[in-house]
Order: C-alpha cells, then structure tokens, then sequence
C-alpha cells in the first residue's frame, strides 16, 4: 500500500476520533444545561471538560484536512503563475509550514514531559493535563508527516 494512502487512512481514523468527541462534548453540555435549568446541579468541572475536549477535537481534524489537501487557496492567482513559479511556492511554503511543525511539535511533547513530570492537572476535576498535550503533539507529527509526503507527491508529479 503506498505511503499517502495508509497515511489517509490513519488520519480518517483520527478525525473520526475527534468526530466522537465532538458528539460526546455536545451531549455532557446539553444534559449540563438541562441540569442546570431544570434540577439547578450542573456537571461540575462541565466548562473545564468542554476546553480540553474542543482542544482535542481541533488538533485531530488537523492532519485530515491536510491529507485530503483541503487547504484554503486562492486559485484566481495562484493558478496563473508559471508552473515552476507554482512548484517554487508551494515547495517553500511546505518547507516552512514543515519547520513550523518541528518547532511546535518538539515544544509540545517536552511540555506533555513536564507536565507530566510535575503531576500538573486541572484546576476543577485534577485531570492530568498531560494527555491532551500529547495528543496535540501527535496529531501534529501527523500532520509533519503527511506534510512531507504530500510535498514529494507534488513535486514528483509536476517536475
């Protein structure tokens, strides 16, 4: 099976992941409101649960987006340079797009090590918020990678 296909397949999976979540979060806040209105007991820590799962949700469409190469681009312009001009631009900006990933990548998982090294939780529930780094950090190694594989792809198919 070739590279960007397995890759594809992996982040469908993991979009599918942030999917669940997404219905799991709408559910713990209708049934926080309806508590709320109606019994006056909200879900304690219920915003708190909310934020890390949005965060969650955000990081794992992240690497599907990029392997459907869904980007928001500006076909008007772009698609009236030169070829070599194209290939020039999006070879660039897939070199700094991939040293960006490096960068928040690497600081991610160091701070998902500190974080778990200190114990660090959550201010209401004292939840581990080394988790919810980590995934951030995978989900963006993901996206590095597809990155990679998505730029070979378009150089190789338009030299």
């Amino acid at each position: 099976m070739r590279t960007h296909v397995v890759l594809h397949k992996i982040s469908r999976w993991v979009s599918h992941a942030g999917m669940a979540m997404a219905i799991i979060m709408m559910l713990m806040v209708v049934v926080d409101v309806v508590m709320r209105f109606v019994l006056n007991k909200p879900i304690l820590g219920s915003v708190e649960l909310a934020s890390y799962m949005l965060s969650i949700i955000a990081f794992t469409a992240i690497p599907f987006v990029e392997s459907e190469e869904e980007h928001i681009v500006i076909p008007l312009l772009f698609d009236r340079f030169p070829k070599k001009v194209r290939l020039f631009v999006n070879t660039l900006v897939s070199v700094i797009g991939l040293g960006i990933l490096v960068l928040i990548g690497l600081a991610s998982y160091l701070l998902a090590a500190e974080y778990l090294h200190r114990g660090k939780v959550t201010q209401v529930l004292s939840i581990p918020l080394y988790p919810f780094v980590f995934i951030a950090a995978l989900c963006i190694s993901l996206y590095a990678i597809i990155l990679i594989v998505n730029a070979i792809k378009y150089i190789y198919l338009n030299r």
